[in-house]
């Protein structure tokens, strides 16, 4: 496992041998973008995918609009009709959803639509599972 240490000394150990990261460096490519619950850090960026919205604080600080995408990453994972799904989907390049246990931030996002209508590509015994996006959906 890696350690790494932030100014504070906070420790966050990250296993190199993760079954998430490797199947997304081997099935998925590096141009893929995945919509995520927001991680400053997680398997799929050390794999060196993109990610739609992730942690606010950094982008913010940069200068970007978060504020703008912010609600349309909430509606994605909470969007209760097909219709809805596809129309948020519409230019953001999303290739892949993950659902995490224990990361989503309102229990409204347990019951989204993309749970019912997307293919799983990947699930592990910790739950955590990614749903393929179609292509003609998000682009």
């Amino acid at each position: 496992y890696y350690t790494f240490y932030n100014l504070n000394k906070t420790k966050i150990y990250h296993h190199e041998n993760d079954t998430l990261k490797d199947w997304v460096l081997k099935d998925t490519h590096p141009k893929d973008v995945f919509l995520t619950p927001m991680f400053a850090t997680h398997p799929i960026l050390l794999a060196g995918r993109s990610i739609f919205f992730g942690w606010p604080y950094f982008a913010w600080s940069a200068g970007y609009p978060t504020h703008i995408r912010m609600p349309q990453y909430e509606r994605l994972y909470a969007a209760e009709t097909v219709e809805e799904f596809k129309f948020l989907l519409m230019g953001t390049s999303i290739d892949y959803m993950l659902h995490e246990e224990g990361f989503m931030r309102d229990l409204q996002w347990q019951k989204g639509i993309y749970q019912k209508i997307l293919d799983i590509a990947y699930q592990d015994e910790r739950n955590r599972i990614i749903y393929k996006v179609p292509k003609d959906w998000s682009y």
